[in-house]
């Protein structure tokens, strides 16, 4: 993986158009740049609840905040960056399963 961004095997692809995957933190890092001085994009930190990963319900996993003011709430990361020309339309967020709110019970020991 460089500058975020993971390599795609051509000869897997059989002709279907390359997807390059970005991460999480490489989109975010990409909307800081773009994003008006004193909006800042901010990720929701997970509570267990019943052993379930979740996160806040008044502002979801990301919200934008403008000089201490929640603007936007339930940001879909996917549309966000791309009304803000920040992922284009050859890329797609890594979706990996520790960020992931997952619905399934941790097993233990």
């Amino acid at each position: 993986m460089r500058n975020g961004v993971a390599k795609v095997d051509s000869k897997k692809t059989n002709g279907s158009p390359i997807r390059r995957t970005v991460t999480v933190r490489a989109i975010m890092q990409r909307l800081r740049r773009v994003l008006p001085k004193g909006q800042m994009l901010m990720k929701s930190r997970p509570v267990r609840i019943r052993g379930k990963k979740t996160y806040p319900e008044d502002v979801g996993r990301f919200f934008v905040l403008n000089d201490a003011a929640i603007v936007e709430h339930h940001v879909d990361l996917d549309a966000f960056a791309r009304r803000h020309d920040v992922l284009k339309p050859w890329e797609e967020i890594e979706d990996r399963s520790d960020d992931a709110v997952t619905s399934k019970t941790s097993k233990r020991a």
